[in-house]
């Protein structure tokens, strides 16, 4: 059974997912390359994304398995790559996360968040983020 934490979890991703998509639209890779600022607000993001995966991995793994048409293991390697090698980080593969992987997660999301609350309605939980 989904737990509200679970789901909480999903929608913080899919903020951080957002976010990450506003902070480079618009941007070609030579402009993502040369804004500090932006590069810093997208590592940001792609981190919380990860270290929310790796709660997730590790406290919920049922859940992950669940939805197992995540990115899980792709989300946990960024966030590894960027906390254990920030000194190295390469920023064309971070913009290339921002460009391609985060909009596709942010277009998955909706409908797996949509999919559990509909589900939780239906047996009866109620409105699991209202409760939260």
């Amino acid at each position: 059974m989904i737990e509200h934490r679970e789901l909480a979890l999903l929608d913080q991703i899919l903020e951080a997912a957002r976010l990450g998509c506003r902070y480079v639209e618009g941007y070609e890779k030579a402009d993502f390359i040369a804004d500090k600022r932006t590069q810093q607000a997208v590592v940001l993001n792609i981190r919380v994304i990860g270290e929310i995966a790796v709660v997730l991995s590790r406290k919920h793994a049922e859940f992950v398995k669940e939805f197992a048409n995540l990115p899980w293991h792709d989300m946990r390697n960024m966030r590894n790559r960027i906390a254990h090698g920030h000194h190295k980080l390469n920023l064309e593969a971070v913009g290339g996360t921002a460009h391609d992987s985060l909009p596709e997660l942010a277009r998955l999301l909706p409908s797996i968040i949509d999919a559990i609350e509909r589900k939780a309605s239906a047996s009866g939980s109620g409105d699991l983020k209202s409760s939260i």
